[in-house]
């Protein structure tokens, strides 16, 4: 059913009940791998990969230009090359930095000479940050699109051995699962907000659901066991928009179906969300009502935010 699975279950509905109002901006056509030639088996389909982020990159800049937040769902987490690429150009015409909190149980930092699979998904983040995939890296105004010590890795738990080498000579901020089962989630997202949202235009959360364990998320393409609860993951989009910096980020959550092995159009919908000031503010205070128990309590933000750790 792809994006219309999306529609059936109204989300739609539920961001227009919480206050926010939302314009559908419709369905990303994506072709149908077996109808086309994958050509370079290092970088599997890239051009039609490519051609879709661009799409994409359009709509979301467009968005952000009229002062909606996008919200982009579907496809694989390739789409993040068009989605974060736009939001990043935004900040950047801004004259700012743009902050990326990156959950996913993979790195997504291949490149075509490092990739043993030559899935594309497996890259887009290696685009953001450096020059390959070449035809993901050129979308838009310039490359790389953000800083390695604005970029935080949530839920990592699969590693190609490559791909570990290539993320620390990166030097973006990693938390992996250990960390998450060693400090809590609370803290955890604390250190990420931190880092991805000082001195920066703004965050953008791109959320693969195969962070989730596939006890809850079990519809991906690339599951990995050991994965967040429902709750971990609930907080951390939370603590997100607890943050103060919801509004100004973009948030691109994205699923992977295994019943097929094609990638399915991604939807696009751009919201614009105004809060209650009162129900914002009683929130946030008992959060952090909460946070100082914790802290009284020794659950403080671990310092670990670079090395990889075992586990």
């Amino acid at each position: 059913m792809g994006p219309s699975a999306v529609r059936i279950a109204g989300l739609g509905e539920r961001l227009t009940g919480i206050g926010c109002t939302v314009v559908d901006k419709g369905n990303l056509e994506a072709p149908i791998p077996e109808t086309r030639d994958e050509r370079d088996p290092r970088k599997k389909y890239v051009r039609e990969i490519a051609r879709v982020c661009q799409k994409l990159y359009q709509q979301v800049y467009q968005s952000l230009t009229e002062g909606a937040l996008p919200l982009v769902i579907g496809g694989d987490h390739s789409l993040a090359a068009g989605s974060v690429g736009a939001s990043a150009d935004f900040a950047a015409a801004q004259g700012r930095d743009l902050g990326l909190i990156w959950v996913d149980a993979h790195g997504d930092m291949n490149t075509p000479t490092s990739t043993t699979s030559g899935n594309v998904h497996g890259m887009p983040l290696a685009a953001l940050l450096g020059p390959e995939p070449a035809e993901l890296s050129k979308i838009g105004a310039r490359s790389p699109k953000v800083r390695p010590d604005k970029t935080v890795l949530i839920g990592i738990r699969n590693l190609d051995t490559l791909e570990k080498t290539r993320l620390r000579e990166a030097q973006v901020h990693v938390f992996t699962m250990k960390d998450i089962d060693r400090d809590g989630m609370g803290a955890v997202m604390r250190r990420a907000l931190a880092i991805a949202g000082t001195d920066t235009a703004g965050i953008h959360v791109s959320f693969d659901l195969d962070a989730c364990d596939p006890s809850i998320a079990p519809g991906v393409g690339t599951p990995v066991r050991g994965g967040l609860a429902y709750r971990e993951a609930h907080l951390v989009m939370e603590m997100v928009a607890d943050s103060g910096a919801s509004w100004r980020s973009i948030s691109s959550r994205s699923t992977r179906r295994s019943t097929r092995r094609t990638r399915r159009p991604s939807s696009a919908r751009s919201w614009r969300c105004r809060r209650s000031g009162r129900k914002f503010s009683k929130r946030r205070k008992r959060r952090q009502r909460r946070e100082r128990r914790n802290d009284e309590n020794g659950a403080t933000i671990g310092s670990f935010s670079g090395p990889l750790a075992q586990g």
